[in-house]
């Protein structure tokens, strides 16, 4: 499993580069775990149920407007798409390291 460390650098320079790209119809898609026990809640925008985000995605989740969607109501294929590319970065980032 990532390191709380590992995972929190690799999603806040993601999330800068989307504020600095100046995205606007960003949708950030939720899980139901909290893996490091300081998840900030938030509901599905399409079906409501309660999910779990990191601290500092929470509060550019509200600053900026963004939808969030749960993992049921994501499209499976964009999401694993996306883990892909997300977990290769990550691990490449590490072996470089």
């Amino acid at each position: 499993m990532l390191s709380k460390e590992v995972f929190d650098e690799y999603g806040k320079k993601r999330l800068k580069e989307i504020i600095e790209k100046g995205e606007k119809d960003v949708t950030i898609c939720a899980g139901f775990i909290d893996l490091f026990g300081d998840a900030e809640i938030i509901a599905c925008s399409k079906c409501g149920v309660p999910c779990f985000v990191r601290p500092w995605l929470f509060e550019a989740i509200i600053e900026h407007f963004w939808k969030v969607i749960c993992i049921c109501c994501a499209d499976p294929q964009e999401v694993k798409g996306q883990m892909v590319i997300d977990l290769s970065k990550i691990e490449t980032e590490l072996e470089n390291e």
